[in-house]
């Protein structure tokens, strides 16, 4: 049952004030359910009574890996401050940023820098250093301390194992999570002390006050024009749903707003509900978050705002909304960041589908930095071998990540796959996977070493005329062909062929793709008039089945057409 704000309050008062280590908190509730506000709460009084307490927010929104990952970070931290930054925090950003040019762009480095900003101590930092060394370093000088995660989805599996141990070093730090009612303890803080604490959405500490900062947003709607009005009660309705962060241009693309429209609410939108003042909504990022490059980004000034406008949408209506959105946006947008990969997160968390959300969070969970990549294989090793995860689950996120983490983290993946008993079938998909990542990573022979092993089980499971052994058999030839080896390339290119008219008939995307890989080898080879008639025949079947402006299409024409 969740508790009322002072039953919470008087149970962090007490973990804060006795002595000794304290559990593992986890603070579970909607953004806006007051879990920040009780924490803060709790550490004033018991300063006032006496206790030397620090509390530190641990806030990673805005955190990718790349060249400007920390410098892009820290502009979005300064952004959100900007109307509370005094003289000396100002300073210390500065001091900050300077630090974060020397650092690499990992989740660790992220924390030390999220760290250094909340506290106003003159610890020494050297570059040189690991970010953990220097985490703990400042840890360690402070006394009793409540480290705060705003976020516990932004942490990625390592980093949040690492803060765990740090916990049960430190016995006077306290660690607190903000987590969703729906997480699993298991999944927040997979350790044995741990205390869950739930804040209701409705009526909590806050949400009140978020109301009648509101009251400007229900005068807006009912002194513009009716068209006006409609846009904007919808876009805020969708914009709720996102949570923290809005994409903004996104849901105007959903809502089918014309350019002019466009144009006009986000003036209106700008004027009245971001512009610096008594009520202001939203922060304008305008294309600078760097969680969504191209995107224009606006973010809830409190959390709380955000909550008292989901409150006003129907529980059914919510469901409704977030389907149609999510299923908008995985058509319009990859998850290629980490917020993006949030924003899906939120979305499906309204949906009503308690599975929805899950392999968008074990997307986030298992998103590492590249050194802590060899970590991550013995974490999800572990859950495995628990049953924390899957094998189904494992090869859903590693498929998932194409495109968004390079080859060696989609291979750590499949490398803890490796150290379990796992069924046939998931053998055969998960050699099969691992072939093509190595040939992404430039190493062709073990590749086809993977592909070959992962034919013989999709044989055996699937038998000779299969799907999963057609897909194999193309995989084989091309590596095969990367080797030099164009005798077997071709004879599994026409395997694969084979086995394509076998399962879908003559005119199938399949089939010809099949035609196509054996075009390439013939014009590789030098055999063009063989290449030109299989390109033929190859863009024959795709135009029939897949159009004339098709990628694929277009592909076959150019290269049948290069061929005189």
């Amino acid at each position: 049952m969740p508790q009322t704000h002072q039953e919470s309050f008087t149970t962090l008062h007490r973990i804060l004030i006795e002595p000794g280590p304290a559990p593992v908190l986890l603070l579970s509730g909607e953004p806006g359910s007051g879990r920040a506000r009780a924490l803060g709460a709790v550490v004033r009084k018991a300063r006032e009574e006496g206790a030397q307490i620090a509390l530190l927010r641990l806030d990673l929104d805005g955190f990718e890996e790349g060249p400007q990952g920390l410098l892009g970070f820290l502009s979005l931290w300064g952004q959100r401050h900007e109307a509370e930054t005094d003289e000396a925090a100002a300073e210390r950003l500065e001091r900050v940023a300077e630090i974060a040019a020397e650092m690499p762009p990992s989740m660790a480095s992220a924390i030390l820098l999220a760290v250094l900003l909340e506290q106003d101590g003159q610890v020494e930092i050297s570059v040189g250093d690991d970010p953990r060394a220097s985490t703990r370093k400042i840890l360690d000088s402070l006394g009793r301390l409540v480290l705060h995660v705003i976020d516990s989805a932004q942490l990625d599996a390592v980093s949040r194992r690492w803060l765990l141990d740090e916990a049960a070093r430190q016995p006077r730090m306290v660690l607190a999570f903000s987590c969703h009612p729906n997480d699993l303890n298991v999944s927040v803080a997979p350790v044995e002390q741990v205390r869950r604490l739930e804040f209701e959405a409705s009526g909590s500490a806050g949400s009140e006050g978020a109301a009648v900062h509101l009251e400007p947003v229900r005068d807006l709607l009912a002194r513009a024009d009716l068209q006006a009005a409609d846009q904007l009660g919808r876009f805020l309705d969708l914009a709720a749903l996102c949570g923290r962060n809005v994409p903004s241009d996104v849901l105007m693309g959903h809502l089918e707003i014309t350019t002019e429209q466009r144009e006009e609410l986000l003036d209106l939108i700008d004027e009245e509900l971001v512009e610096e003042g008594e009520h202001r909504l939203f922060v304008d990022h305008q294309y600078g978050h760097p969680s969504f490059s191209g995107l224009l980004i606006y973010s809830f000034l409190r959390p709380a705002l955000n909550q008292s406008l989901l409150e006003h949408v129907p529980r059914d209506k919510r469901k409704r909304l977030a389907g149609e959105l999510l299923d908008f946006v995985r058509n319009r947008v990859q998850v290629g960041t980490r917020g993006l990969s949030r924003l899906f997160v939120n979305l499906a968390e309204h949906t009503g589908d308690a599975k929805a959300r899950e392999p968008y969070l074990r997307l986030l969970r298992w998103w590492v930095s590249p050194e802590d990549v060899g970590a991550l294989t013995a974490i999800v090793a572990a859950e495995l071998e628990t049953g924390k995860t899957t094998p189904e689950a494992l090869l859903e996120i590693a498929d998932r990540a194409s495109g968004i983490w390079p080859p060696a983290h989609r291979l750590a993946l499949l490398a803890a796959l490796s150290e379990g008993e796992i069924s046939r079938p998931i053998q055969a998909d998960s050699h099969y996977l691992r072939a093509g990542l190595l040939r992404e990573s430039g190493q062709p022979k073990e590749a086809l070493l993977e592909a070959d092993q992962a034919l013989k089980a999709a044989e055996e499971v699937h038998g000779q005329l299969s799907g999963p052994r057609g897909a194999i058999l193309t995989l084989t030839g091309v590596l095969a062909g990367d080797l030099g080896d164009f005798e077997r390339a071709r004879a599994d290119f026409e395997q694969s062929l084979s086995v394509h008219r076998q399962l879908f008939g003559e005119r199938h995307p399949s089939v010809a793709a099949s035609l196509a890989n054996l075009a390439a080898l013939n014009r590789h080879l030098g055999d063009t008039k063989q290449a030109r008639d299989l390109f033929g025949q190859a863009l024959e079947i795709a135009r029939e089945v897949q159009g004339e402006d098709h990628p694929f299409t277009q592909a076959l024409l150019k290269a049948r057409d290069e061929l005189v």
